[in-house]
């Protein structure tokens, strides 16, 4: 009986142990993962779930690469890796993916190489075991345009030189107002979206808006087919100048609620008090012939629900 008693308690020590001394990346990697694309524009790096199913780090980093190197099916984003560049190798060394691309890579504008390592880095620092990326050409250190190698990255900063420029991408959350299902409503949707610092907030939110929402039981309020003609920022007051499409509606909702997904979508994340839509540059429009645009619009919040 003391002989059990004894195999027992070993068997709970070694559990015990097991259990304790698990490492980072002995553990199942964590779902709900993103992998980043690049918009259609190349002005922003945007993310779809993505779910990690290898374990093992490198083998997880592999796979996120190879996904980042196909060309995507969405007409709104472009790949990671760039079709024209090749992948050469990828390895991991002390929490480091060492990712060595083709020479192709610097053929690539170069506004688009910034947002291509950052959406690369923001992809893979989410794996378990891996902490920064450090970035080859050929075998040799990747360098920007002036020659200066680039070093390991990490997703707190993205910053390179384009000319006498300094270009850095940041992470802004945009309070988006779409379409509630029955067309007579907006639901607000939250998304954090990285972008160039050389595209305003108040523009990043009019894309964003074409885009459509993500999130299931949201609806889009402007015509897909809407070119964003100019975003400019004057005295409080943002100017949002669309072409013609933007007066026909593809969607069965209230005229008041694209209107308004607009104007709250833009007061509600900036800085800005008043929202004054133009239509290829006139303002003596009536959108629908209910809502007058002759005059800035200000915030509505009566229109929103959370049915």
């Amino acid at each position: 009986m003391k002989r059990n008693g004894m195999l027992v308690l070993l068997l709970i020590m070694a559990f015990s142990l097991c259990a304790c001394s698990g490492k980072k990346e002995d553990l199942p990697l964590v779902e709900g993962t993103s992998i980043y694309y690049i918009n259609a524009d190349q002005t922003t790096i945007e993310r779809e779930d993505y779910i990690i199913s290898e374990k093992d780090p490198l083998k997880a980093a592999s796979a996120m690469v190879a996904e980042m190197s196909k060309k995507t099916t969405e007409v709104d984003y472009n790949p990671a890796i760039p079709e024209s560049v090749d992948v050469l190798s990828c390895d991991l060394k002390d929490g480091e993916v060492i990712l060595n691309l083709s020479e192709e890579y610097y053929k690539v504008d170069s506004v688009m190489q910034g947002l291509c390592r950052a959406a690369i880095v923001d992809s893979l620092v989410q794996i378990n075991g891996v902490d920064r990326v450090r970035f080859q050409v050929n075998g040799a250190a990747m360098t920007d345009r002036e020659g200066k190698e680039i070093p390991a990255l990490d997703s707190s900063a993205f910053v390179q030189n384009i000319g006498s420029t300094l270009n850095t991408y940041q992470t802004a959350t945009l309070h988006l107002f779409f379409a509630n299902e029955k067309g007579d409503g907006l639901h607000l949707e939250t998304k954090d979206v990285k972008y160039s610092s050389n595209v305003s907030l108040e523009k990043l939110v009019m894309e964003q808006l074409q885009k459509g929402p993500s999130e299931v039981g949201n609806y889009r309020t402007l015509n897909p087919d809407t070119t964003i003609l100019g975003v400019t920022i004057r005295d409080g007051i943002c100017y949002v100048n669309l072409d013609e499409s933007f007066l026909k509606s593809e969607y069965d909702i209230k005229p008041e609620i694209t209107i308004y997904s607009i104007v709250n979508s833009l007061i509600d994340g900036t800085t800005i008090s008043s929202v004054q839509i133009s239509v290829n540059g006139e303002t003596n429009v009536k959108y629908m012939d209910v809502v007058d645009l002759s005059q800035p619009l200000t915030e509505k919040t009566e229109y929103i629900t959370e049915d």
